[in-house]
């Protein structure tokens, strides 16, 4: 598992909402969140390489990121991007379980809190909503467009706003 430097820290974990499973090839993750559209696995690995591909081609100094996980894309992105990155998580579960392990980058800030109500005067390089929603949901565009209402005023000018699921840059 050569992606995170402490990945002898990662242990199994099951959450109400959640699951880590560690084997000795990789970590996968697994989410069962309340809307049907926001149920998968990953393996951390194809899931860096794959939401990754829209990053690669800037630096991005200051990042916000919405949805944990694993920690893989705020992990990349400190290493890759040498950024410090805030994540905004809704399950406390999940926050807790994650910060245990003590696994991912000092440059990483976990906030408990729900990205819709989430509010901060900083302004970042690159805004990233790694959580999943995805336009088969009825209610995509509403959410998308909430958003980026919630969080425009926080991109820097040469900033960009990205939902990588769908990937589409703003």
């Amino acid at each position: 598992m050569p992606f995170f430097t402490n990945s002898e820290n990662i242990v199994n974990t099951t959450g109400e909402k959640f699951e880590i499973i560690k084997d000795t090839k990789d970590v996968y993750f697994s989410c069962t969140q309340e809307s049907a559209t926001q149920i998968g696995r990953y393996r951390s690995d194809n899931y860096v390489s794959h939401m990754t591909t829209l990053l690669t081609e800037s630096n991005y100094a200051n990042v916000l990121v919405s949805g944990l996980g694993l920690g893989v894309i705020p992990q990349w992105l400190c290493e890759n991007k040498n950024s410090l990155v805030d994540v905004v998580e809704i399950d406390t579960e999940l926050v807790n379980a994650i910060k245990s392990m003590n696994y991912l980058h000092e440059n990483i800030n976990i906030v408990n809190a729900d990205i819709n109500s989430y509010s901060t005067p900083v302004l970042y390089d690159l805004i990233y909503f790694d959580h999943w929603f995805f336009p088969g949901n009825s209610n995509y565009e509403s959410e998308r467009n909430n958003l980026l209402n919630l969080f425009t005023a926080n991109k820097k000018e040469n900033g960009v706003i990205v939902f990588p699921v769908n990937n589409e840059i703003f």
